[in-house]
């Protein structure tokens, strides 16, 4: 078994090389003083292989760390069928050798000094910069679960109830509804009622049997509360506000304490990314209704009926390419100089947003440009908030930068050389046909490799 397809999903490998020689080039919204305006320069920052005791694969050009198989390793074996074994290990093994040799051929032919990678490099940098700040503004206002959440989490697992509400997208109109009720009015109208108001089928206030998170924490820890028949409070969601009726329940209960237990880790770890989640959501909203945002409504229609000439009927695997070597003249849509949006003073330009498109999910791009622009807009304005903030040295940030600096360059060394040999009518089989050819030309780089076997197989208990 090949494991190419499972390693685009895990962010594949990182690197050991030598430090770049050429002199910095400064890329659009990255400070002109700052060394990470050089694709190349990112590699000298983190190196995975200082310690030779560590040094899982390596010769004189490349170099795994036994922490990154184990990150990566692991990362795989979460979502491939696989079967554990040191054989299993040393094929994936290999494939990370393979990608990162790659890789170290393209920089060798200057392939990382194409406007592609950097301006999907710019696009990477913006995104991890403002994830991360995220991540640490929300880590530190989140806790850890309590006993008391563990349990409810337990009891919910394993319980399920049949829901009715009514919605309100405003305190003001859930509080008119409530007291309407208070006063004797039909739960079933006003539910009705509130779901025409919502803008949907009158029908839709029968929500179904409801599970374990199903609905946000707030309101999950009312509608389990409730007796059937009971109507609760007003409460809110991420989305609105509910006043929710229970009408059927069913449970499942276990006598020991050995099945909580079990589940006692798991059960935190879910309850945390729960929290995590809903106060991410929560703090990125409060950023966006405090920071001014116009969207220039002409030149993005404008922008739109440029970029459908580029992505209709075009190959999904070209998404990326497309979107982030396209060549622009200063008067293009494409270009720095054609402004899209404006947030809270700063300028977003259509390179901007060619810039950020490979980070959005293509499905997204195809169906909603709009939305799209928005979370391009989003990243670009929280990523200059994290620079000011000092994220452009952050340990997490940097490596993640050179990790995706190798992905870019083994994706699109494998895409110019299927369009090279398939042209735009690309083959089904393209994908292993031409990694047979990008192998080979990067073959040199991975002679004599030393793999330590030993430590290969002491890295990780092994599982399944």
């Amino acid at each position: 078994m090949r494991w190419s397809y499972f390693l685009l999903l895990i962010y594949a490998f990182a690197a050991c090389t030598r430090p770049a020689t050429n002199s910095p080039v400064q890329v659009p919204g990255i400070e002109a003083n700052s060394s990470l305006s050089d694709p190349k320069l990112a590699l000298s920052y983190f190196s995975t292989c200082q310690d030779p005791k560590k040094r899982l694969a390596h010769n004189e050009h490349i170099c795994i760390s036994s922490e990154f198989f184990v990150s990566t390793y692991t990362s795989f074996a979460s979502v491939a069928p696989v079967k554990d074994s040191q054989a299993q290990r040393l094929e994936f093994l290999e494939e990370l050798i393979e990608r990162q040799s790659v890789a170290y051929w393209a920089t060798e032919m200057n392939q990382d000094q194409s406007p592609r990678v950097k301006r999907f490099f710019t696009g990477h940098l913006r995104t991890q910069l403002a994830k991360q700040w995220v991540k640490d503004e929300v880590e530190g206002m989140t806790k850890q679960p309590s006993e008391q959440d563990i349990q409810e989490a337990f009891y919910r697992t394993n319980t399920r109830i049949l829901l009715e509400q009514i919605f309100a997208s405003s305190p003001e109109q859930i509080t008119e509804y409530h007291q309407q009720l208070v006063q004797g009015a039909n739960f079933e109208q006003l539910a009705q009622a509130s779901m025409i108001r919502a803008g949907t089928d009158s029908s839709a206030y029968k929500m179904g049997w409801v599970e374990w998170r199903d609905l946000g924490l707030g309101p999950e820890s009312v509608a389990y509360a409730l007796d059937i028949g009971e109507i609760s409070e007003p409460v809110s969601s991420l989305n609105g506000w509910h006043i929710f009726r229970l009408t059927n329940k069913e449970e499942k209960f276990y006598a020991d304490g050995t099945t909580f237990e079990n589940n006692r880790e798991s059960l935190r770890e879910a309850m945390y990314a729960r929290m995590f989640e809903e106060n991410s959501t929560r703090w990125i909203d409060s950023v966006k209704n405090e920071t001014p945002l116009s969207i220039q409504g002409k030149a993005l229609e404008e922008f739109e009926q440029q970029i459908k000439m580029i992505l209709p009927n075009s190959p999904s695997v070209l998404l990326k390419q497309l979107s982030s070597s396209r060549e622009a003249s200063t008067d293009s849509v494409f270009s720095a100089a054609y402004e899209l949006a404006n947030i809270n003073g700063h300028i977003f330009t259509g390179e901007d947003f060619i810039s950020a498109l490979p980070q959005i999910p293509e499905y997204i791009v195809r169906q909603d440009l709009q939305q799209a622009l928005e979370i391009a807009v989003l990243d670009f304005y929280l990523s200059i908030e994290a620079q000011k903030k000092g994220y452009l040295d952050h340990p997490k940030v940097l490596t993640l930068l050179s990790i995706a600096r190798q992905n870019i360059l083994y994706d699109q060394t494998l895409e110019l050389s299927a369009l090279q040999r398939f042209g735009s009518n690309l083959a089904d089989n393209w994908f292993s046909e031409t990694k047979t050819i990008v192998d080979s030309l990067s073959r040199t780089y991975r002679q004599h490799v030393v793999i330590d076997t030993a430590q290969l197989d002491q890295l990780l208990p092994y599982f399944f």
